[in-house]
Formats: structure tokens, C-alpha cells, sequence
């Protein structure tokens, strides 16, 4: 199913009512999401020590052989040494502070995806609560234009709560995957976009059946003063924003 996006649509419509939502980096903004996606190659390039000219093909670099999932490990290990949770939030703050006010929270490491063309290693259908809280919103955001194969799928709040349902029925797990291919949205989307979705939704990706490597970051924001989940403040979230009020407290 297509995800229809309109952009004057207000964010507290979708979110709130399907529990995801498509948003554009504002164009203030773009030259530092270009110069993120920079840093990551950079990084990426040092360790794996090989040019990458463009990243949707870094799978005619890397072979099956090449222990694909190590590599994985050391890009991410490298890049989060780099403070990217503090570039991110610079590019997404005034959405966040909207949804979630000034006192906010963010997960610690930012997970990156590389997702290759006809992976057998590709995200299944779940939802991130729990172990995470129904306080926290995660922010999906690719490196290039992702589409077709390549596109995150969502379920909307209606259709996760039936999924839900028959996974406590113990309904045949065939007509869960059917259920939610019938009705979960693929949502194009481009480089400079981003999806901002909450952890009771159902989502996932399926095959990558495109010819070019899929690159997306993730990384879980909530409001500092909400209830955590498994994953408990400090352990993996700390705080990245503050209020006035907080800093005064903070500062007494």
C-alpha cells in the first residue's frame, strides 16, 4: 500500500493518529545532513581502507566474504565516536521540541543500516516496544532515495493493535505476514527526508530487491521526564536538550 504524504499536513495529525509521519530537513538545514552523510563515508571508507565513489554500491566493494556484518560493526563503532547524536539533533531539534518540549532525552548510539541488495539479513516485522517505552519516538532517516523494495513499511496504530491481538491469539504467523503486507504502507523516501514514527507501531523492511545498497540511520528520542523502558536512562539514553526550568534546577 502507498503512503500518501501530504506536507501541510500538521504533525500532530499523523503521528498522533497513524503513528507515522514523513517530514523534509528544512533547506537551512541540508548542507549539514550533506556533510553528515560525508562523515560517515569518511568513516566508513577508513575502515574498511577502500575508496567508496558512491555508497549505493558498496556491495560491489565489500563481497560475501568479506565478513559483511564485522565491517558493519566497525563503521558504527567508529562513527559513534563522532558525536553524531549532537549533529543529528542540530539538523531534527525544532521537530523534536514540538513533539516532546524542551527537556529531551536521546539514545546514546545512533544505529546505522546498511542493507544490501538480496540480504537474507533484513528487519522482519516488530515493534520496538517493549523493550522500549511507549514514550519514545524513533527517527528513521536514509543516506540516499529509498524506494520500492528499498522503503521502510509501517503499520498504522489501527492495524498494529490487530497484529498485536493475533500474535497473542497465537494466530498462524502466514496470516500475520499476510495481514501486514495487505495493509502496512511502503513509504518512499528520499535523501533529505526523514520518518519519525513511535515504537507501538508494527514496521519493517523486507528483501531489498534493488539493484543499489540501502544506507538509513535510527536513533530513539523521548521527552527527559517520561517513563523508560528496559532501556533505562543513562544505561542508553542521556540528556540533549534542556528547558530553562531544567538548567536552573541543574545549575542550583
Amino acid at each position: 500500500m502507498e503512503y500518501r504524504w501530504y506536507a501541510k499536513i500538521i504533525m500532530s495529525h499523523l503521528i498522533y493518529t497513524d503513528g507515522f509521519q514523513k517530514f523534509k530537513v528544512e533547506k537551512k538545514k541540508f548542507n549539514q545532513l550533506k556533510k553528515l552523510k560525508k562523515l560517515i563515508l569518511n568513516v566508513s571508507e577508513k575502515a574498511i581502507k577502500k575508496k567508496i565513489k558512491r555508497a549505493e554500491e558498496i556491495h560491489k566493494i565489500i563481497k560475501d566474504g568479506d565478513n559483511f556484518n564485522e565491517v558493519k560493526l566497525k563503521i558504527i563503532s567508529k562513527m559513534n565516536k563522532l558525536e553524531i547524536n549532537k549533529i543529528l539533533f542540530s539538523i531534527l531539534k525544532e521537530n523534536l521540541i514540538k513533539i516532546f518540549g524542551p527537556d529531551i532525552a536521546v539514545q546514546k548510539k545512533v544505529n546505522l543500516v546498511i542493507q544490501r541488495p538480496f540480504d537474507k539479513n533484513f528487519v522482519t516485522l516488530h515493534k520496538d516496544s517493549p523493550p522500549n517505552s511507549l514514550h519514545e519516538l524513533v527517527v528513521w532517516m536514509p543516506l540516499m532515495d529509498c524506494k520500492k523494495t528499498n522503503a521502510f513499511k509501517f503499520l498504522n496504530i489501527e492495524s498494529s493493535k490487530k497484529i498485536e491481538k493475533m500474535f497473542k491469539n497465537k494466530v498462524n504467523e502466514k496470516k500475520i505476514k499476510q495481514f501486514a503486507k495487505k495493509k502496512s504502507f511502503s513509504v518512499n523516501t528520499n535523501f533529505g527526508e526523514f520518518i519519525i514514527f513511535w515504537t507501538g507501531v508494527y514496521h519493517y523492511s523486507g528483501m531489498n530487491c534493488e539493484n543499489s545498497t540501502r544506507w538509513s540511520l535510527n536513533l530513539r528520542y523521548k521527552n527527559l521526564f517520561t517513563p523508560y523502558g528496559a532501556k533505562a536512562y543513562l544505561d542508553y539514553f542521556e540528556p540533549i536538550n534542556y528547558s530553562n526550568l531544567t538548567k536552573l534546577n541543574i545549575d542550583y
